[in-house]
């Protein structure tokens, strides 16, 4: 009887690959159907889970089938990609829309980091550009 499969590992192991293992894992273990979900979630690893979190919200993970999840998450680095472009695509600023588009292998991470570091320093520079203006006094 296997006890953990361990989680995805997208670099070594196609999405169907694991999800056919899980199902394995299963059937090895006599899991009653009612509880593959929450077995499937408990091993898919946290970067993965994470990922179908922010994919089913509002609705927590839980309350998805099995089957919902697999097709979710069958999309891995294309979906990745997907929301990166969406993401570059959607920002207001055209400096920073322009810089990220000149980036070389692009990941979600990146752009995000990046996007919000530059979007925190234009906000925290905003009011010291205000000071900065000084009236001239005459005198006399």
């Amino acid at each position: 009887m296997a006890r953990y499969i361990g989680h995805i590992d997208e670099s070594v192991e196609q999405w169907s690959s694991y999800t056919e293992r899980f199902e394995y894992f299963v059937d090895a273990n006599g899991i009653e159907t009612e509880k593959t979900v929450s077995t499937f979630l408990s091993l898919m690893g946290a970067k993965t889970f994470a990922l179908h979190r922010s994919l089913v919200q509002p609705a927590k993970p839980g309350e998805k089938s099995f089957a919902d999840i697999v097709k979710h998450c069958e999309f891995g680095y294309v979906l990745s990609d997907t929301i990166r472009d969406r993401l570059v695509c959607g920002l207001r600023s055209e400096a920073i829309q322009k810089r990220l588009l000149s980036e070389s292998n692009l990941t979600l991470q990146k752009a995000t980091e990046f996007s919000v570091s530059m979007e925190l320093a234009a906000k925290e520079a905003q009011p010291l550009s205000n000071t900065s203006k000084m009236h001239k006094l005459a005198m006399g």
